[in-house]
């Protein structure tokens, strides 16, 4: 998967701020001071210090975060492409490799860990998203990847 780098040296943007809580594993700030104290009590001091990295961050960090989302983002959108061929074993000479899934779920596990820990310096607290490897984009349950 090719990797455009990308300068910014803006602040992050509100989206890139939520994209980055959603994979570290952050739930959404929410529109009052009362939601937020109410839902994140127990580890509120690590996500006040995710918003103070988030927001003071120099240009040359700023495009490493930035890069990093992007290698993140485009981890889980291939996703997309891997769970639509699940129900193909062989087509033609192409044969599906079933470690697939697994395998670009680490790499997602991985870089999202290391911009929450390495980047960051935050806890990681597992990305979600709407699959695990048992049912893929399918059943009625949510993963959360610890």
């Amino acid at each position: 998967m090719a990797n455009n780098v990308v300068t910014q040296t803006t602040p992050l943007t509100e989206t890139q701020k939520v994209q980055i809580r959603r994979l570290c594993g952050y739930p959404v700030k929410g529109s009052n001071a009362a939601t937020a104290n109410s839902n994140m009590w127990w580890y509120y001091t690590n996500y006040q210090q995710l918003e103070y990295r988030m927001e003071y961050l120099q240009p040359e960090e700023i495009n490493e975060v930035v890069n990093l989302l992007n290698t993140c983002l485009g981890l889980e959108n291939a996703f997309q492409q891997i769970t639509s061929d699940l129900t193909t074993e062989k087509a033609g000479p192409w044969t599906r490799n079933p470690k697939e899934f697994e395998d670009f779920k680490k790499q997602f596990v991985y870089w999202c860990r290391y911009l929450a820990e390495q980047v960051l310096g935050v806890p990681y607290r597992g990305a979600v998203y709407p699959f695990n490897s048992t049912t893929p984009m399918g059943g009625s349950s949510m993963s959360m990847v610890v």
